[in-house]
């Protein structure tokens, strides 16, 4: 007997299996959970898992780390210590200094549009870093300060972008502002006044201050290089479907916590966000996405795993004043 469909009731048939379908995968979805203590008993570990049926433990007992992988060189260090003077430059009031091209100087400065002061167009008397030419500032303001010296008082005018998203009333406006130079920032020499100036609860010299440096570069590189030797070699030899699905919704909830940071700040630069749904900014589709919170979760789970194995296995503990300075 031969049974005839008609083009009806195949698309009926397939509507019916696709919407099926998707109802049956958005019960199964993963939901976004970002509470980190889910899974967890009263002393942080895995509730009901006994770690030791399930880690494949690499030998982390004779692992030896390369000189080369951890700490300064002397000329890395000399470059920290460059970054540290640019980060804490001091302004020089000097009267004879000229500001120029490329200067970092310290203004303070009130706007007004039509005559009347407008919101975030006053410095409060707090100073403000602007270096000429970054066009940190809009228009040529920066350029009409060339040529000033600290101490200065001087009337900048200036024009409104159109579009101007920070604050769209102001698009298009001209503008003044009265202006006061403060000085001239410069980098500071790195001596014993300065360590002492910016740094004498860690160290009382220059020197002292480098050594500080120094340990501080090889203990968080060793921390560094042991937390990727454990994550490149934790393997599970399976995975604990309740604890699986507790670790896909917190990584779901990070996903959707820097989809949502990144979108608020596009809003604020430009006005309007970048993506569109969460599935846009991820880059994949939802079927996709849930295979990969899959393989996330279980390379995280088999971290975490093999973490409290090696603490379960040294005899380690852990104290609250250890915990507070970690």
């Amino acid at each position: 007997k031969i049974i005839t469909i008609t083009v009806t009731s195949i698309i009926v048939i397939l509507l019916a299996y696709l919407i099926g379908d998707s109802i049956y995968f958005n019960s199964i979805k993963t939901k976004a959970n970002s509470d980190e203590s889910r899974g967890l008993n009263e002393q942080g570990f895995i509730a009901g898992l006994d770690v030791k049926d399930y880690v494949i433990a690499p030998d982390y007992k004779n692992l030896v780390v390369p000189s080369s992988a951890v700490g300064f060189t002397e000329e890395e260090l000399d470059k920290e210590i460059d970054n540290i003077l640019s980060l804490n430059m001091e302004v020089d009031k000097d009267t004879s200094l000229t500001v120029k091209d490329g200067d970092r100087i310290n203004i303070d400065f009130v706007g007004y549009v039509d005559g009347e002061p407008f919101e975030g167009g006053d410095s409060k008397g707090n100073g403000s870093a602007v270096t000429i030419g970054s066009k940190q500032f809009i228009d040529d303001f920066e350029e009409q300060l060339i040529g000033s010296h600290p101490g200065d008082k001087l009337k900048v005018e200036v024009t409104f972008p159109t579009p101007y998203y920070s604050n769209e009333s102001l698009a298009g406006k001209d503008a003044t502002f009265d202006v006061t130079i403060n000085g001239v920032y410069f980098t500071p020499e790195f001596n014993d006044a300065f360590v002492e100036n910016h740094f004498s609860s860690v160290a009382g010299s220059a020197e002292e201050y480098r050594e500080y440096l120094r340990n501080n570069k090889l203990n968080s590189d060793l921390k560094t290089y042991l937390s990727d030797y454990l994550s490149a070699n934790a393997k599970n030899s399976s995975y604990p479907k309740k604890y699986l699905k507790i670790l896909k919704s917190q990584v779901r909830a990070n996903d959707e916590y820097y989809y949502e940071y990144t979108n608020n700040l596009y809003v604020q630069m430009q006005g309007s966000p970048k993506f569109t749904t969460f599935y846009d900014y991820i880059g994949m589709g939802a079927r996709k996405y849930e295979k990969k919170l899959s393989t996330d979760a279980k390379a995280l789970m088999a971290s975490n795993m093999l973490c409290l194995y090696i603490f379960e296995t040294e005899g380690l503990s852990v104290t609250d004043e250890q915990y507070k300075k970690l």
